[in-house]
């Protein structure tokens, strides 16, 4: 439609009388014509009655055998999964991470209040327990680190 636009905008500064869809009305019903084939909507038609046919006689039978088994209760539904372990594998991988992340920067708070605060034994004027905190963090971090780029995911 914008190529037919454009030629017709051309075809105008040309003969300010031209209008392209009555020139192009011939072709546009013979392309119609081609698309609506009689022969090819008669065939499926008829194709489609057939299988609706067919499902009438088959459809009362069938809905009352499925009837029978739910009156019975052995009518059951069988649900397949198709990709969600893997999809739970990574939410479990995804939570874990996480979960180590805020211990990490549970450990790193409390280290740094108890640099802080000055509590407990020294060790070169700063508190052991803190400095050991910075230390414990610091090897959880470089395991997390390490776990998540041997994943090749980030």
């Amino acid at each position: 439609m914008k190529t037919l636009g454009t030629y017709e905008d051309v075809a105008r500064r040309l003969d300010p009388d031209f209008e392209i869809f009555s020139q192009v009305q011939p072709y546009v019903r013979k392309l119609m014509l081609r698309r609506v084939d009689l022969g090819k909507l008669t065939y499926d038609g008829l194709k489609t009655l057939r299988d609706s046919l067919s499902l009438a006689r088959v459809l009362p039978r069938e809905i009352e055998l499925l009837l029978r088994k739910v009156k019975r209760g052995r009518f059951a539904i069988e649900l397949q999964d198709r990709g969600l372990q893997n999809l739970m594998l990574e939410i479990d991988r995804a939570s874990n991470r996480i979960a180590f992340s805020l211990i990490i920067a549970a450990l790193i708070v409390g280290s740094s209040l108890i640099l802080k605060l000055g509590i407990g034994p020294n060790f070169y004027g700063f508190p052991l327990i803190g400095l050991l905190g910075y230390l414990f963090a610091g090897i959880l971090g470089g395991w997390l680190v390490i776990a998540i780029l041997r994943s090749g995911r980030l």
